[in-house]
């Protein structure tokens, strides 16, 4: 059977410690800050150990991403219930209690109850768990003012409401980082390209080349800017009267509703129809 050497880890928001059980009163501890970054100089640190169980407290968002890049790094990891691990620093008789102490404790728990390993979520899992857990911020949005401020500016145009509003603030982050609204357009795929061959040679159609989970939220909104949005109405107005099909028209008011949530956010000021109809 092959030895491991047990490994405590004492997780907290900022930084971890972790104490490598060397035997009776031996130990190698050192602490490290919770992020990426540190968790590549724990793996460093981990190397002159060889073959490591490694054993911590389950503390959700603090413990998981590291327990996480841990197993997938390779190491046997054991992600215990902290009443066991409080439990079994009670039977030691545990009085001191330190960030530094309690990694030492751990690693004596790994090494005396062998816990059962642990196995992080499948990537397919885990990416639709972080899905879930955007779609949740964005719906607590209100919870951050920078956030909140954007999302009542996106809304007050006709037409956005609070799925369109998150997906933009969602894809598009920091509007500034844009130079002009055909940027914006142009990394949705909503700006036109001219065919230069087959069927369709010699006729504009949008590009497509960008972001199609966008284009795809825009296309309901849109389909209601051109009922209740004064700007885009008049838009499709003015296209009907040139015997526009309807799919274009409809594009055209994605694109313009696309230019309307810019402008909004690039200017800090909310919709006003009497502004978009002047242009």
């Amino acid at each position: 059977m092959q030895i491991l050497t047990p490994v405590g880890i004492d997780v907290a928001s900022q930084k971890f410690d972790v104490a490598v059980w060397k035997g009776k009163a031996a130990y190698k501890s050192k602490a490290f800050s919770n992020t990426p970054k540190g968790f590549d100089a724990l793996k460093k640190w981990l190397e002159p150990f060889g073959d490591c169980h490694i054993c911590m407290e389950a503390t959700g968002a603090y413990s998981e991403p590291l327990s996480t890049f841990l197993a997938d790094a390779g190491y046997a990891v054991s992600v215990e219930n902290p009443a066991r691990i409080k439990s079994f620093g009670c039977s030691e008789l545990s009085r001191n209690k330190t960030d530094k102490g309690d990694a030492r404790m751990i690693a004596r728990y790994c090494k005396l109850h062998v816990p059962v390993l642990w196995q992080p979520l499948p990537l397919n899992e885990r990416k639709l768990k972080a899905l879930v857990n955007r779609l949740i911020n964005l719906k607590n949005i209100g919870n951050n003012p920078s956030l909140k401020q954007n999302r009542e500016l996106l809304e007050s145009i006709p037409g956005i409401a609070g799925a369109l509003s998150s997906t933009i603030l969602g894809y598009f982050g920091d509007m500034s980082r844009f130079d002009s609204s055909k940027a914006v357009v142009a990394w949705a795929g909503l700006n036109p390209m001219l065919q230069e061959s087959g069927l369709w040679k010699g006729k504009s159609r949008i590009s497509k080349v960008g972001n199609a989970m966008i284009r795809k939220a825009l296309y309901m909104p849109a389909l209601t800017a051109m009922r209740y949005n004064p700007a885009i109405i008049a838009l499709k107005e003015r296209m009907n009267a040139r015997n526009k099909s309807g799919k274009v028209v409809v594009c055209a008011a994605m694109k313009k509703l696309l230019q309307q949530a810019y402008g909004v956010l690039k200017s800090g000021q909310v919709f006003d129809a009497g502004i978009c109809l002047a242009r």
